[in-house]
C-alpha cells in the first residue's frame, strides 16, 4: 500500500490493525471464492442448479470473477489477479464436470423410476403414457378424464 499512499500524496501511516485488517479480507474473500465450486456442485446435486447456467453464461462469470479476483488481490498488478484467476477458473471448470456427472446420475435414476411405474393408460391429448398415481398429464396438464 506504500506506492498508494505516494501517488496519492498522503501520509504513509499504516497501523497494525490496518495491515490484519487486510489480511483478514483478503484470506476471507479468498476463502469464500475457493469454497464456492463446492456449493456449486452440492446446489446441483440438490437440484437447485443446473450446469447450463453456467455454461450459457461463462463468458460473463469469468469476467465477474476477474473482476473480483481483482478486488481481493491487495497488488494492483494484474499478475496477482491472473495468478488468483486460473485456480479459480480451473475450479469452477471441475465443479461443472462434476455437477454434469452428478445431472447425469439423477436422469438415470428419474428414467430408471418412471420405468418401473405401472402403465395406466395414455393422455387422450398428447398420447404421453400416464401412471395410477398421474391425475393430470405431465406433459400437456389436461386430466386423465
Amino acid at each position: 500500500m506504500i506506492p498508494f499512499f505516494l501517488l496519492t500524496s498522503a501520509l504513509p501511516i499504516i497501523t497494525a490493525m490496518d495491515f490484519y485488517n487486510l489480511v483478514f479480507i483478503t484470506t476471507l474473500v479468498s476463502g469464500f471464492s475457493f469454497t464456492m465450486p463446492a456449493f456449486f456442485v452440492l446446489f446441483v446435486r440438490f437440484g437447485i442448479i443446473k450446469t447450463s447456467h453456467v455454461t450459457t453464461r461463462r463468458r460473463y462469470i469469468y469476467a465477474a470473477l476477474y473482476i473480483i479476483c481483482a478486488i481481493v488481490t491487495p497488488d494492483g498488478g494484474p499478475l496477482a489477479d491472473i495468478a488468483l484467476f486460473v485456480p479459480m477458473a480451473v475450479l469452477l471448470e471441475v465443479a461443472v464436470f462434476f455437477g454434469r456427472r452428478y445431472e447425469k446420475e439423477h436422469a438415470s435414476q428419474r428414467l430408471l423410476a418412471t420405468r418401473e411405474k405401472q402403465v395406466y393408460g395414455k393422455c387422450r391429448s398428447c398420447g404421453n403414457l400416464l401412471t395410477e398415481a398421474d391425475v393430470f398429464c405431465p406433459t400437456c396438464g389436461k386430466s386423465r378424464i
